[in-house]
């Protein structure tokens, strides 16, 4: 239902100082749930922590029923359960892989899926939740950082909290296996924009620099201000991540109203199975987490409170935003009050108690339900059963005594509208009190219970609670039908809430149109809604708004009319600079001006020129023409992109000859407007670069060292040389000269092993004339006999042999063919 309400966008961004984006975001429109996770800078893994984060919550929601998120409490306790169990999986990953703390801030907003007008805010670090309202920018969130608990215990300020406190927090996700998340209640109304960020936008932007951008970004998208929040961190510098999450609500006069909101204070426990096949984020696929892009900009190590730091202490909640109140009409005889709202009377009690409740402690799925399941211990059996038995017959006396009617409910909480003035009701009649008799026992409670009834009714009217006042008299009514003084009290009550809901219309359209600059329909409207209750405060101060700047409406057209006469003189005298701006004036007086729209089209399209002309004159051509593209009707555009394409041509032209190796193009540029282009000056040089080293290779070939030609093409430097013409006859070359030495040595080895073969089997004798080599000179005459392996063995070589002397044209040279045939069937018969 949420997403029906709210426009909603994010933006996140590395910053210009980060190497790593540690931020995460997560939008859940279906499910009213909007976040963002900052990864604690300096520590190994923040990128790891709020992906984590951002995915668990991603799975858990898409696996949610309607049934399992169809109230505000019940969609807490999922986001808890959701968010425990990423804590626990980013703790045991942390202490697996020894990499110290990993951590993660986290701040949301979660809305009432039964009313979007209900919201609540969970955090826990200093990550914030904003609320923009009537040009007013609040800080929801309160950071749970140890600056913020040290300068509240010691009642100082901010700046003089001791340097090593600046850059701990008390609060994340993953530092145990739970997290204690602060909840705070929003309330929403039309035109609220929220904005949940990480802080590295409001440690780069301050708060008035911000609600500004958001203020200019009214009549924009969701995404454009979320971008310009961006934009403006990283203009102050970007020293951090930045994520920004934009949540608009939208008119919200006809979304359903939750009557009785829900106790949000009895969180249910999610169902059993929501997480149980919810597969944790994968690790990295490094067994060592990536690396921090840590300095010092920002730390944000998370720190447990210790000696030296700051104890940690629930920060003061902010209180749930009402309408405004006027004073509520008094009934005659009764002191004059204002009616509270529920948070109000909760507050109250709070004082009232003697003593603070414990903090809550850390609980986790599995301890809740466990809990649900043990039965209660510490009472003996016996004490149990004679509690139930005294209360069995306790029961049994009041249902024999009790008066036969419903008792008075109890008083229900005034509405958030302010209670319009009326008759007050006439005072009770004095009961009479019948003589006695067995029947009336009876009838004096059904009088005491009427009377208890109407007293509450009437102390409700004067609260200005008129839904009680209606549920009060419906009590009289069933113990009195027709009773003329609960009948009227009933009619009047009916009567306010018809005018409080008509007062409630009107003031929020006016309030709209208010917002959206509709300045006239927010005049109209708020005389509308002072017609209901005339004098009212809120609905006063938003007429005489409204009618501010309907007046002033007269003098804004005389500004514009002086910044349109500024920038056409501008634009006119090319001074694009000024044009642009008075444009930017009119626009801030008239949004969407077609004037102030064209002048800015045309100081546009001036600069674009320029732009364009430059890139031409630096030889940057296709970025020239790209800029011609968007203006091909215009002149002076056609004729720069008939220049651009020219230039290109005769650079590519000299491009191909350089990639050729005809370095000739060189010389007929030398001298010319081209050569001091950037892009032709960078052929030049590349050419008179290779030139020079081709003659060095000229050089080392005229002297016949194919070696270094050789070692000059295994240089990197020269691999992409050896494929242009000049430089392929060199380097084939030096690989002919190698391959010659190669054979010489092959074929001196082969003629080596034919000799020592030819006295061994007594072809030659070692003295012969013929035997040349030394080491056949030393062999002898093998008599020993052969077995088949060996034979295979010897006529193998003896073909390796004649295939060497044919392959360098020797086989037939000193009688090599005759004896190598001799040598072959002496081995194939040798016995």
């Amino acid at each position: 239902m949420n997403g029906e309400y709210f426009d909603t966008a994010e933006v996140s961004d590395i910053g210009r100082k980060r190497k790593n984006n540690e931020d995460a975001c997560l939008r859940i429109d279906a499910h009213g749930v909007f976040l963002v996770a900052d990864g604690m800078g300096g520590q190994s893994g923040g990128d790891i922590a709020s992906e984590t984060i951002v995915t668990t919550l991603q799975e858990v929601f898409s696996k949610t029923t309607s049934e399992d998120d169809n109230t505000l409490p019940k969609r807490i306790a999922v986001f808890r359960a959701a968010t425990n169990r990423a804590s626990k999986w980013i703790k045991d990953f942390a202490d697996e892989k020894v990499v110290g703390q990993m951590g993660s801030t986290i701040v949301a907003l979660i809305v009432d899926p039964r009313d979007p007008r209900r919201a609540v805010g969970m955090h826990a670090g200093d990550s914030r939740l904003y609320r923009y309202r009537n040009n007013e920018l609040k800080q929801i969130t309160v950071d749970h950082s140890a600056v913020n608990a040290m300068a509240a215990k010691l009642g100082i300020p901010i700046e003089k909290v001791p340097a090593k406190y600046q850059n701990e927090l008390l609060r994340a996700v993953g530092l145990s296996e739970s997290v204690e998340l602060e909840k705070t209640p929003v309330e929403v109304s039309t035109g609220d924009i929220f904005m949940i960020c990480s802080d590295g936008l409001c440690k780069m932007v301050p708060d008035n620099g911000i609600a500004k951008i958001i203020k200019d970004g009214l009549h924009s998208s969701a995404q454009s201000i979320a971008q310009s929040l961006v934009n403006a961190a990283n203009e102050a510098g970007g020293k951090d991540n930045c994520t920004v999450v934009i949540v608009r609500a939208r008119d919200l006069s006809t979304a359903p109203r939750l009557a009785e909101p829900d106790d949000d204070d009895k969180t249910p426990i999610p169902p059993a199975d929501l997480l149980a096949n919810i597969p944790p984020p994968a690790p990295p696929a490094s067994d060592t987490p990536r690396g921090s892009d840590s300095d010092d900009i920002r730390g944000d190590t998370p720190q447990t409170p210790t000696a030296d730091s700051p104890e940690k202490k629930e920060e003061a909640k902010p209180a749930p935003e009402k309408f405004p109140e006027p004073v509520t009409p008094t009934v005659p005889g009764e002191t004059q009050t204002h009616f509270i709202t529920r948070a109000d009377a909760k507050r109250a009690e709070k004082k009232a108690a003697p003593t603070p409740a414990p903090p809550p402690q850390k609980r986790t799925i599995e301890d809740e339900k466990s809990e649900a399941a043990t039965p209660t211990k510490g009472f003996p059996l016996g004490l149990i059963i004679g509690i139930v038995a005294v209360l069995a017959v306790g029961v049994g006396i009041w249902f024999a005594v009790r008066p036969k009617s419903r008792p008075a409910p109890p008083i229900a909480a005034a509405p958030a509208t302010p209670p319009v003035a009326s008759t007050a009701p006439a005072p009770l009649p004095a009961p009479t009190t019948p003589a006695p008799s067995p029947a009336s026992s009876s009838q004096s409670q059904t009088q005491a219970g009427y009377n208890d009834a109407m007293n509450n009714a009437r102390a409700a009217w004067g609260k200005g609670d008129f839904n009680g006042v209606v549920s009060y008299t419906a009590t009289a009514l069933q113990l009195m039908p027709g009773d003329a003084a609960a009948t009227k009290l009933a009619a009047d009550a009916q009567a306010q809430l018809k005018t409080q809901d008509s007062w409630r219309t009107a003031f929020i359209n006016g309030r709209t149109a208010y917002g959206n600059g509709d300045y006239k329909n927010a005049l109209a409207w708020a005389n509308e809604a002072l017609k209901y209750i005339p004098g009212e405060k809120s609905a006063s101060e938003l007429r005489d708004n409204a009618q501010e700047k309907v007046s002033a409406a007269s003098a804004s057209d005389e500004k514009y009319q002086a910044a349109r006469r500024a920038g056409e003189a501008a634009l006119k005298n090319d001074d694009l600079s000024t044009a642009n701006a008075k444009a930017q004036e009119m626009l801030a007086i008239r949004p969407n001006d077609p004037t102030a729209q064209d002048i800015i089209k045309q100081s546009g399209q001036m600069m674009d020129y320029e732009s364009a002309q430059r890139a031409f004159d630096e030889g940057d051509y296709d970025y020239a023409l790209q800029i011609c593209q968007n203006y091909s009707t215009v002149n002076s555009f056609q004729q720069l992109a008939q220049k651009s394409q020219t230039e290109q041509a005769s650079f590519n032209d000299a491009k191909n000859r350089l990639a050729s190796g005809d370095y000739s193009f060189a010389d007929s540029l030398q001298g010319t407007a081209l050569a001091h282009k950037k892009a032709f000056a960078k052929l030049l040089t590349q050419a008179a670069s290779e030139q020079q080293t081709l003659g060095k290779l000229q050089a080392l070939k005229n002297s016949g060292n194919w070696h270094a030609v050789a070692s000059a093409f295994a240089d990197p430097a020269n691999t992409a040389l050896v494929n242009k013409p000049p430089f392929q006859a060199i380097n084939q070359w030096a690989k002919s000269a190698s391959d010659a030495v190669q054979t010489q040595k092959q074929l001196q080895q082969a003629n080596a092993t034919f000799e020592e073969m030819l006295v061994w089997f007594n072809i030659k004798r070692p003295n012969d004339p013929y035997i040349q080599t030394a080491a056949a000179r030393q062999q002898v005459r093998y008599d020993g006999q052969l077995d088949e392996k060996q034979r295979q063995e010897y006529l193998a070589t003896i073909a390796q042999l004649q295939t060497v002397f044919a392959s360098s044209g020797q086989l037939n040279q000193n009688n090599r063919a005759k004896l190598l045939k001799d040598l072959e069937e002496t081995v194939a018969h040798h016995e």
